[in-house]
């Protein structure tokens, strides 16, 4: 499944389809002037509406904190799709969230916007082959982004490497 998503993906990129614009989303960070800038130009470039531009306030940098990232980045970005009605989600039987509905193809996420969330937890003594993640919470921003932004995802899932995977999980449009 997810070696024929990548193939009509870069099928698609092949053939110069671009997506809709309404489509696109665009992040920057308030607090770095450059990143304005960019999220600025690639919107009048791409033809994206000016109301999917979203600027947070962030900390300037590559790091951002765990605390920070789900305060200042995840949440404000998760209410920022909630009060432009881009989804609907709903809960699957396990209680995980899950889109339903979602506008938001693509998220452009621009220069200025921090790249890690380092680990704030202590791994646990030992070495439990079993479990190799435990311990650890660090991640690239844009895996979580990709993977985390809807809510929670099962405790045993590995940290992403690709947010292609986290794109089967939503459904085109169907209004």
């Amino acid at each position: 499944m997810r070696l024929a998503l990548s193939f009509l993906l870069l099928a698609g990129l092949a053939l110069g389809a671009a997506p809709d614009p309404a489509t696109v989303a665009v992040v920057y960070n308030r607090a770095v002037p450059e990143s304005a800038r960019l999220a600025e130009t690639y919107r009048e470039a791409r033809k994206i509406p000016r109301e999917n531009l979203i600027g947070l306030d962030l900390p300037a940098g590559d790091q951002i904190s765990r605390p920070d990232y789900d305060a200042k980045l995840r949440d404000p970005l998760r209410a920022a799709f909630d009060r432009n009605g881009w989804w609907r989600r709903g809960k699957t039987s396990e209680g995980f969230t899950v889109p339903g509905y979602n506008r938001i193809r693509f998220l452009a996420v621009m220069r200025g916007i921090p790249l890690r969330i380092p680990n704030t937890q202590n791994p646990p003594p030992g070495n439990d082959t079993a479990k190799p993640f435990a311990g650890h919470n660090e991640a690239a921003v844009d895996s979580e982004l990709a993977v985390k932004l809807l809510g929670p995802v099962p405790a045993d899932t590995p940290p992403p490497t690709t947010s292609v995977a986290f794109m089967s999980w939503l459904k085109p449009n169907s209004t």
